[in-house]
C-alpha cells in the first residue's frame, strides 16, 4: 500500500467517523448562499423564526409549512442580488436551534423551509449540519433548501 492510498483511506475514515458533525471552511453551518440565475435583479427578503434552541426539527411527514406557535426569536434580513450574480453570507444564522425560514422576492414569489443547527467544533462556537441555499431561477421560480455540509 502506498502513502497516497493510506492518506486517502485515513481521510475517508475521518469523514465517515464524523457522523453528523460537518464543518466546512467554505460555508459554515448557518451560512447563506443566494444565486440569482434570473435575467432580472432581485431583492431577497427573509423572515427567520427560531422555533427552539435545539436542532430537532418537527418530523418530516408532519412538519408544518409554517409554524403556528410563537417563535423564541424572529428577525428579517434583505439582500439585493444582481441578475446572474450570487451572494454569500457566512453568518446568517449564528445560534444553535431549529429555524423556519421564509424568503420572498419583489415579484411576490415565496419559498420556505426548515433548518436545524447545533454547536460543534473544538470550542463549541461553530454551527454544524447545514447552510441555506436560495436560488431565483430564470423561469421566475424561487427555491430554498438546507444543504447538509460534508
Amino acid at each position: 500500500m502506498n502513502r497516497r492510498s493510506v492518506v486517502a483511506g485515513v481521510a475517508v475514515w475521518l469523514a465517515s467517523g464524523a457522523g453528523c458533525v460537518a464543518l466546512s471552511p467554505s460555508m459554515p453551518g448557518g451560512g447563506l448562499v443566494i444565486r440569482n440565475n434570473d435575467t432580472n435583479s432581485h431583492t431577497f427578503s427573509f423572515e427567520i423564526l427560531q422555533m427552539s434552541e435545539d436542532d430537532d426539527l418537527p418530523p418530516s411527514p408532519n412538519r408544518p409549512e409554517r409554524p403556528d406557535s410563537q417563535p423564541l426569536n424572529q428577525w428579517e434580513e434583505t439582500f439585493d442580488v444582481a441578475a446572474g450574480d450570487s451572494r454569500r453570507e457566512r453568518e446568517f444564522i449564528t445560534e444553535p436551534g431549529a429555524y423556519f425560514v421564509d424568503v420572498t422576492i419583489e415579484t411576490g414569489v415565496t419559498a420556505s423551509g426548515w433548518i436545524g443547527l447545533y454547536a460543534a467544533g473544538p470550542d463549541g462556537q461553530q454551527l454544524a449540519e447545514s447552510h441555506l441555499a436560495v436560488t431565483a431561477r430564470d423561469d421566475g421560480e424561487l427555491s430554498l433548501s438546507a444543504v447538509t455540509l460534508d
